[in-house]
C-alpha cells in the first residue's frame, strides 16, 4: 500500500504543488469540470498519454494513465485521424 500527500507528491514526483492530475481544479481557472479527453491532437500520429490526457483526474494519477493508454490503442485500431483544433485547457 502507498500512503502520499500533495507534499510527497512536489517532493518525490516533482509535481507542481503536489498535483495529482496534470490540470489545475481551481474554479477560477476553469469552471467548468466535465471531463474532457485530450489524447488525440491536431498532428497525426501523435496522442496525449499519462495522467494529464483528461482535463479531469476521474480514478487517480496511475489508473487515469493506463486508461489512456487503453483509450490510445482503441483510436489506433479505429484509424482516428488527427483534431481539427487543440484542445488544451487554459485559464479564462
Amino acid at each position: 500500500m502507498d500512503v502520499a500527500t500533495p507534499l510527497t507528491f512536489e517532493d518525490q514526483g516533482g509535481r507542481s504543488q503536489g498535483a495529482v492530475a496534470g490540470w489545475s481544479w481551481d474554479y477560477q481557472d476553469n469552471r467548468d469540470y466535465r471531463p474532457l479527453e485530450l489524447i488525440r491532437t491536431p498532428i497525426r500520429g501523435l496522442y496525449m498519454v499519462g495522467y494529464q490526457a483528461y482535463w479531469a483526474l476521474f480514478m487517480g494519477g496511475i489508473p487515469t494513465a493506463l486508461e489512456s493508454g487503453q483509450r490510445v490503442a482503441e483510436l489506433l485500431l479505429g484509424g482516428a485521424g488527427p483534431l481539427e483544433e487543440v484542445r488544451i485547457p487554459v485559464a479564462d
